[in-house]
């Protein structure tokens, strides 16, 4: 699973949006992510733009990058494509017997997407969603993560570089990284490709204990990364794509209470 996009050139965030996926995990046992939703826009062709969680009966969280190409302008007010919509209860993200239609949005106030900063934004449904076993709102974990710690990750990015999305959600177990180690590694990655620098008060870094073959991937971006409580610490935002060995990038839960409180 690779949440980064291919950002050969930071001067083009847009490309780097559209290619985020997981790398090197396993399919994603049925049931066991009932807060886990599919973003999708197109009606004749459906077509995958993110992942997202349900953290509210009316209120999905996502990348702030990831509602961006769902905004159009619609009787002169900035709107949500219509045929934007979420795909609730399911592994699979193609079955929509179970949807979700949109009322509108907030991005942070301050996202930043030259930098990939306060990536982080809420979609507001048309109508609550109705919970039960297969589809229930994920609790919120606003305590700092530290190094060393275990993260679970599912989405339905793609599992190569540029391969093909898969249908089935995917699960990957990776660990926190320490500022300090996080630095290291993303300053060796540097030397590849120009990407953002990482700001470890908004950002958290992960990366497998295997490294290379192991990680997010395009498509990734907006799933949610989960504590061994079950709660969500993050948001699956930017990275190296895919799979490289080098950190993958989300934002950090626990710098946004204000945002998310309001």
């Amino acid at each position: 699973m690779l949440h980064g996009c291919a950002f050969t050139s930071f001067t083009d965030p847009q490309s780097f949006y559209s290619s985020h996926r997981i790398v090197g995990g396993i399919e994603a046992p049925d049931g066991s992510a009932p807060y886990m939703v599919a973003l999708l826009v197109g009606d004749i062709v459906p077509s995958l733009l993110c992942g997202g969680s349900l953290i509210a009966p009316q209120r999905m969280l996502t990348a702030a990058h990831c509602i961006e190409p769902m905004k159009s302008w619609t009787g002169g007010l900035l709107q949500i494509l219509r045929s934007a919509r979420a795909v609730l209860g399911t592994n699979k993200w193609s079955d929509e017997r179970r949807t979700a239609q949109f009322s509108g949005y907030r991005i942070h106030p301050e996202y930043d997407r030259w930098n990939i900063k306060n990536d982080i934004g809420l979609i507001f449904t048309t109508n609550e969603v109705v919970l039960d076993k297969r589809v229930n709102i994920i609790a919120l974990n606003y305590e700092r993560m530290r190094g060393g710690e275990n993260i679970i990750v599912t989405g339905w990015g793609t599992t190569t570089l540029w391969g093909e999305i898969p249908d089935q959600l995917q699960l990957l177990y990776v660990k926190v990284m320490s500022p300090s180690l996080c630095e290291h590694a993303v300053k060796e990655a540097q030397g590849e490709l120009r990407y953002p620098p990482v700001n470890h008060e908004v950002e958290i870094c992960t990366k497998h204990e295997k490294g290379a073959g192991h990680g997010m991937c395009h498509g990734d971006s907006g799933s949610a990364l989960v504590d061994e409580l079950g709660k969500q610490v993050g948001i699956v935002s930017w990275g190296w794509p895919c799979a490289r060995n080098h950190p993958d990038i989300h934002a950090r839960i626990s710098a946004f209470l204000d945002f998310l409180s309001e």
